[in-house]
């Protein structure tokens, strides 16, 4: 799964900056990586996830061009979130086998909804931006996913207020400026998949606190730099759901 992560991760990060190609009107976008500066495709041992990034030090090969960290840290932490999701699903003396059906479709709706959260990490963290789509896909499958776990109650609704309702009143009371009027979707939708209040909470507080610690020495040079919580929300979103899973901390 870390294996796959990181080729996930490196796939996402691609299609983004593809996606984000389009939106500003490129006609031709190449079907294989290049070099933005000088334009050369890209060999396919240039294309190993975190190894040729460490291997090339993050540049390009012929012009020296930086590759950037967006890549690697796509690559890194795609790979370190598909980890806990397997051992999330795979606890120790656990076999495959034990695995229901039920259990295996909970796993793959998991496994597209973290596909999903990682994306719009990575626009977001890149251009600032929450594609509507993938929005409504994340919600979606947070709906999916407890159906299938059997959580649709009471707590998944508060779960959804508590993570969702307090970015969207941070987005209501600051006219936009504090979050974006994405990150109160994306909160409500990460609210639903956990289903819990307790744990939306840690989310919260975990999306929060990773922010001020990273973005402080930003902010504190250009104190008018905006800062885009997408990333941080799906760190909080990672965290939880490896402490509820493991109840790590409880009520």
């Amino acid at each position: 799964m870390t294996i796959f992560g990181a080729m996930m991760g490196s796939f996402l990060c691609c299609q983004v900056r593809r996606m984000q190609a389009r939106a500003e009107g490129a006609k031709k976008i190449p079907a294989r990586s290049i070099c933005e500066k000088c334009r050369r495709q890209l060999k396919w041992y240039e294309n190993v996830p975190i190894v040729s990034w460490l291997v090339l030090r993050g540049k390009c090969r012929t012009c020296g061009a930086k590759i950037g960290r967006a890549e690697i840290l796509s690559e890194v932490l795609t790979a370190g979130a598909f980890l806990i999701l397997a051992l999330m699903t795979l606890r120790p003396g656990m076999n495959l086998a034990d695995i229901t059906a039920m259990g295996w479709g909970v796993f793959a709706t998991e496994l597209l909804f973290l596909s999903t959260l990682i994306f719009l990490a990575i626009y977001d963290g890149i251009f600032g931006v929450l594609p509507v789509f993938a929005l409504v896909l994340a919600g979606f499958l947070s709906v999916i996913k407890i159906i299938l776990a059997g959580e649709i109650n009471i707590l998944a609704l508060f779960s959804v207020v508590v993570l969702g309702g307090v970015y969207l009143l941070l987005y209501v009371v600051s006219h936009g400026k504090w979050v974006g009027d994405g990150d109160y979707i994306l909160a409500a939708a990460i609210g639903a998949c956990l289903a819990q209040p307790f744990y939306a909470l840690v989310a919260l507080f975990v999306a929060n606190f990773v922010a001020c610690v990273t973005m402080y020495p930003v902010v504190r040079k250009n104190k008018n730099r905006q800062i885009y919580m997408g990333p941080f929300l799906v760190v909080g979103y990672v965290v939880a759901a490896f402490l509820m899973n493991y109840g790590i901390i409880n009520l």
